[in-house]
């Protein structure tokens, strides 16, 4: 989570995380108050694990800079354009070479 967000947001991501781990932990010694059994836990978090994990790799696209450092840039492009389709945007990335040698001069610093 920290790469995604700008430093100064930091902080922030960094408290949300926390309330998730919370969460998770008061869940949890909650059923072990009343049930001494580990198993349906542990299977159903298993579960869920795989539940969040397939859809995260189902809808996150590799990212362009990881196409742009391996020298993909058609794999770049095409990453882009699905997280501009993501966000609903009708403008495509332009395919022109001075927007391209931007990029990749900017990623590759």
């Amino acid at each position: 989570m920290f790469e995604n967000v700008e430093t100064k947001h930091k902080s922030t991501a960094c408290g949300v995380m926390n309330c998730f781990d919370t969460i998770t932990l008061a869940v949890t010694c909650t059923y072990f108050l009343f049930h001494k059994n580990w198993f349906p836990l542990y299977l159903f978090m298993t579960v869920l694990y795989l539940f969040c994990y397939l859809q995260v790799t189902i809808l996150l696209p590799e990212s362009p800079r990881w196409f742009l450092i391996k020298g993909d840039m058609t794999g770049a492009l095409k990453s882009f354009d699905y997280i501009s389709r993501l966000n609903r945007s009708k403008n495509l990335i332009p395919r022109h070479s001075k927007f391209v040698e931007f990029i990749i001069a900017q990623n590759l610093n």
